[in-house]
């Protein structure tokens, strides 16, 4: 208990002094001229010229990350096209086989040949589009 009564008293004491010392430093610092808080963050604004300065170094940093990107975008959207076209010849190759096979009645045998034509006809049109994008890369670069 007499403890408990120490440690209040000490707690007590010790916002008392905090304050109290608060206090003398503050008026310290009104008398020396110090800044305040208020006052304490401010700064001259940099000059216009600096501004642009740090502007346009930011800006050309952003260029060159949105050229990255662009390249990058680029480049996945010829994989799209690439693998676009040789599923699409895959899947009329099947459809066609698989239409020949029911007008016939035979087993799977016109599927797996449209399977194999629509494998060709993919390949044919990969290549054609990869010269046609080699062309047009050549031609901007």
């Amino acid at each position: 208990m007499a403890c408990e009564r120490r440690r209040r008293l000490t707690l007590h004491c010790g916002a008392a002094k905090f304050r109290r010392d608060f206090k003398a430093r503050r008026s310290q610092r009104l008398s020396s001229g110090m800044p305040m808080a208020d006052d304490a963050g401010k700064q001259k604004p940099p000059s216009l010229d600096e501004f642009s300065k740090r502007l346009n170094a930011a800006r050309g940093d952003n260029a060159n990350a949105e050229a990255t990107r662009a390249g990058t975008g680029s480049a996945m959207g010829r994989a799209f096209r690439v693998a676009s076209e040789l599923v699409a010849a895959l899947f009329v190759g099947m459809l066609l086989g698989m239409g020949i096979d029911k007008l016939t009645g035979m087993g799977p045998l016109f599927l797996l040949i449209g399977l194999g034509f629509g494998f060709a006809a993919g390949l044919l049109n990969v290549s054609r589009a990869m010269k046609e994008m080699d062309k047009k890369s050549s031609g901007n670069g």
